[in-house]
């Protein structure tokens, strides 16, 4: 079954039932940015924060590349809206409580297998995604870490109707992509007042 976007009700219920830090900032970042899972899996902690004076500040923008076809990075920055600084903060806090300044080199979503030394895998990124919605919701049809892109996606169309705009956000190269991304939801959506909120 291909992964689907979510409810703006379907994404409370996930959030609200994640009880980790980090997997919490995970979803923020995923649901308000709509960054391919392998883009959040490669932030460093100092791509979304720095520190000054022993304190702690949230970069207003966030930015990462994808290597393309050529060998050249292609940047996108994406602006972290208020909510999202808001689930950050906390995970951030307990991220950085013990090396303030040497812990911005580290992975942002790292896990204890590797002693924090290096990022969770995707497909540990999935099963995170996964089980929180069996728990959330009774289902994890269909939900996986894609869900976090595609509900970004289609929400930004719903808020826009641009989809020059969207295929900007999603970093795809031709518009005809982001079209056909959009259009697999809209097909599958009986309604469309209930899609995402990032």
């Amino acid at each position: 079954m291909k992964t689907r976007a979510l409810t703006r009700h379907e994404i409370k219920q996930i959030m609200d039932a994640c009880e980790s830090l980090r997997d919490k900032a995970l979803l923020a970042i995923g649901f308000n940015c709509g960054y391919r899972i392998t883009e959040i899996l490669s932030l460093k902690v100092k791509d979304v924060c720095s520190v000054r004076n022993g304190k702690i500040f949230i970069h207003d923008v966030i930015r990462v590349g994808k290597d393309n076809m050529k060998g050249k990075k292609k940047d996108r920055a994406i602006r972290l809206n208020s909510d999202a600084k808001k689930v950050l903060m906390p995970f951030l806090l307990s991220l950085l409580k013990n090396d303030l300044e040497g812990g911005l080199d580290k992975p942002l979503f790292s896990g204890r297998k590797h002693q924090f030394k290096k990022a969770i895998t995707r497909q540990h990124a999935w099963r995170i995604i996964n089980n929180l919605a069996e728990l959330a919701l009774g289902t994890n049809e269909g939900i996986g870490t894609h869900s976090l892109r595609k509900s970004f996606a289609t929400h930004l169309y719903f808020l826009t109707n641009d989809f020059h705009k969207v295929s900007k956000y999603l970093g795809h190269a031709f518009v005809i992509t982001t079209e056909r991304y959009i259009n697999d939801e809209l097909n599958l959506s009986d309604d469309l007042e209930q899609l995402a909120l990032v």
